[in-house]
């Protein structure tokens, strides 16, 4: 399929944040003359109101979809001016006192907050949709947004160098102006408002809600053992069509794939080889369709497309304890329709993971791609509290989930103090000029992307202890070299930006272990829930936080003491996740 307007989609959102977004603290130090605490409080505003923003706008936009691009393009408009609004702003200085001057900033920053944070989410709920049976080829998408993060803040960089901060906002302007004119105005965003009507949660349902009078069952006990069997040929997935899906251009075979019949051992946590193995055991053992037929549990392929993450797929009995769970399935259906995105997204990551599996086996490499559906992004994640399915309190509130999501709280709090700070202590600290801090964003990607590439076969790999240990020892590691570092000195300034690629590996690291971890605490019906409480802890309070915490000690104790306050949160973090695991 064409996903060229996809890829555009992308490169324009990611040219807001790679450009006056990525050197807002150095704009607000500069230009509006902020101190760091004032600062602090400003970076850590967009982090509290996203836990509310993102969920409500895309649950807005999953029930009228046939509006998403006219919403995408008008919050764009408006958080977009709220913050250019700034520039005006410093151009006025003389007219306003300090405090006016920070409250005139912080109105502004909570508008984008609001208006301008959800778009992330919006134009990831958009992609999803219009790939339609295709979200296997969304990583390939989510690659060029990366990769116009990285391009941007290097070249906005030598622009400040030579024209001053406020040229930042160009290229703002430019992102902004072009994703705009594409919700807009483009062809395929003309078609998909060409929609009559809102999503009604009963058009999804019914396909599962179709059931014979013989039991709770989602297939047809009465199909023939021929049909049975002419299904299961139809719906295999050999290791050619796996193959064919690692490639940026998927062909047909993707359709096979996503129409894939899996059967519920194989949604178990696979974050072992061992446990694998265990499950296609498990599934080898199962009788065939024949011998079911006997025992009236023979299972029909329900479309990709009609099923919620794949549920739909499960064989279920007529016992009092399968009924249960029929009900139960019902209340998740139900649920999960009133979310589109957060459906869409899982659905992704399933696929992506029965993928990943399938090329470890025949010992290949997956595309690029492919790993990165295979991780959902924060904003994407936060979409989950736009739906009612809550997660087992006995569960959420046991100590090895608490203490790990208070790890992850306190390590995504010691990243914001010093990630949202960075470009400030390179020009004060360390002397660089905008040109040199610029190359930290391509550097920082590629240790991103690198490390989700294979952060599936890190994880069957390694124990999560290790892995944690892994991102926690090299945070603080890459915290102690930074404090040694003399400040105007050139090799210093080098060394510090290929620490950037260190820093991208710890937060890619974390959060892929995370969220494979978190898949591992909950049933499959509460992951989409329990991975949005994961991106509210993590970019939410943590981050929120860490801005505030981070304006709090730069001030006093300079950037010695922010990497060390830092270092000291990131092991008080792991010793919590150490004595919650034992």
């Amino acid at each position: 399929m064409e996903t060229t307007f996809l890829k555009l989609l992308y490169i324009s959102l990611y040219a807001l944040y790679g450009s006056a977004i990525a050197y807002i603290a150095v704009f607000y130090d500069e230009a509006l003359q902020l101190s760091s605490q004032q600062i602090g409080v400003v970076l850590a505003t967009p982090y509290f109101i996203q836990v509310v923003s993102s969920p409500l706008w895309t649950s807005i936009a999953d029930r009228y979809p046939q509006y998403q691009g006219k919403l995408v393009a008008a919050l764009t408009l408006i958080g977009g001016s709220a913050l250019v609004s700034l520039l005006l702003l410093a151009n006025n200085m003389d007219l306003f006192t300090g405090d006016i001057v920070f409250l005139l900033t912080l109105t502004a920053a909570l508008a984008f907050a609001f208006f301008g944070n959800p778009v992330c989410s919006l134009v990831d709920s958009l992609v999803l949709k219009m790939l339609g049976e295709h979200k296997l080829l969304y990583g390939s998408q989510r690659l060029w947004g990366s990769i116009s993060n990285g391009i941007c803040i290097l070249v906005v960089g030598i622009m400040i160098t030579d024209l001053g901060i406020q040229s930042s906002f160009t290229v703002f302007v430019g992102g902004m102006v072009c994703l705009i004119l594409l919700c807009l105005c483009h062809p395929r965003m003309k078609a998909l408002g060409n929609m009559d009507h809102a999503l009604d949660d009963s058009d999804v349902r019914q396909p599962l809600l179709a059931t014979t009078k013989t039991g709770n069952y989602l297939y047809d006990p009465q199909m023939d053992a021929s049909s049975r069997h002419q299904n299961d040929d139809n719906s295999s997935f050999s290791a050619d069509d796996t193959h064919s899906m690692v490639d940026d251009t998927l062909d047909d075979t993707v359709d096979d794939a996503l129409d894939d019949p899996v059967d519920e051992d194989t949604r178990l946590p696979s974050n072992r080889r061992a446990s694998r193995q265990q499950t296609r055991s498990r599934r080898s053992s199962m009788p065939a369709a024949d011998d079911h037929a006997g025992l009236g549990m023979t299972t029909q392929r329900i479309d990709r497309s009609e099923s919620i993450a794949s549920h739909a797929n499960t064989i279920l009995m007529d016992d009092e304890e399968d009924q249960h769970r029929y009900q139960h399935l019902m209340h998740t259906a139900t649920a999960m329709t009133t979310s589109t995105t957060m459906f869409n997204a899982m659905d992704v990551q399933s696929l992506a993971t029965q993928a990943l599996e399938h090329l470890e086996d025949e010992h290949q490499i997956p595309s690029l791609g492919l790993a990165l559906s295979y991780i959902p992004t924060i904003d994407t994640s936060l979409a989950a509290f736009g739906a009612p399915m809550p997660v087992a309190k006995h569960t959420l509130f046991s100590r090895h989930v608490v203490s790990f999501l208070l790890m992850v709280m306190l390590f995504g709090l010691a990243y914001a103090m010093i990630g949202q700070f960075l470009f400030l202590i390179y020009g004060k600290d360390l002397g660089m000029t905008p040109s040199i801090m610029g190359f930290a964003g391509p550097l920082a990607g590629i240790g991103e992307v690198l490390t989700f590439w294979f952060s599936k076969k890190l994880f069957d790999t390694y124990q999560v202890n290790t892995l944690i240990l892994v991102v926690h020892g090299g945070f603080v590691l890459r915290n102690t070299v930074f404090m040694m570092l003399p400040s105007h000195h050139f090799p210093s300034m080098v060394c510090a930006l290929i620490l950037q690629a260190l820093n991208g590996f710890c937060y890619a690291l974390l959060w892929s272990t995370a969220v494979a971890q978190v898949d591992s605490f909950f049933a499959e019906d509460q992951r989409a829930m329990a991975q949005g409480i994961l991106a509210a802890v993590f970019s939410g309070l943590g981050y929120g936080i860490g801005c505030v915490l981070s304006g709090l000690v730069y001030d006093p104790f300079g950037h010695h003491g922010l990497l060390l306050t830092s270092s000291c949160i990131t092991i008080l973090g792991y010793l919590v996740f150490f004595f919650g695991k034992q």
